[in-house]
């Protein structure tokens, strides 16, 4: 897995948070991933096996939106924590803006921690964006990473 640092503009680096079977009573899943583009397949694939790994329930969004709309809507609601991992085709795709927008709902509805992971592309690209949901995830403490060069 390709290293993270916290984000630069961020002080403060996301806290882990245990999972203790008292933490499961509430949630189906303790973390959602979502991702827009393969190609972030490789970080994704490579934190899901280590959370689960280490008994964390991970739900890693691989469906069409077409066809599983409102099973993502339920695992996003169902989750403690969502991991929303931006690469450089963020803006690219609508239906991802909807699950994201679904994500900052439940994290004021329902006090779900969002934790973003920024791939190969800056934080302060995103954070200048005036579309609601995606600027507001983004200036969140997270994570940013690049892809490994071969």
């Amino acid at each position: 897995m390709s290293s993270m640092a916290p984000s630069s503009s961020q002080n403060e680096e996301p806290k882990l948070m245990k999972f203790t079977n008292s933490s499961y009573r509430n949630w189906t899943h303790d973390v959602y991933i979502t991702k827009h583009d393969s190609s972030t397949n490789e970080l994704v694939s490579d934190l899901y096996a280590r959370l689960t790994a280490a008994g964390v329930r991970v739900f890693k969004d691989e469906m069409e939106p077409r066809s599983g709309d409102q099973i993502l809507f339920k695992a996003i609601v169902d989750s403690r924590i969502s991991i929303v991992v931006f690469s450089r085709s963020y803006g690219d795709s609508t239906w991802w803006s909807k699950e994201l927008e679904k994500i900052m709902e439940c994290r004021r509805s329902k006090g779900q921690k969002v934790v973003p992971v920024f791939y190969g592309v800056d934080p302060s690209e995103v954070r200048h964006l005036n579309r609601g949901s995606l600027r507001e995830a983004a200036g969140l403490p997270g994570f940013v990473t690049y892809p490994r060069c071969f």
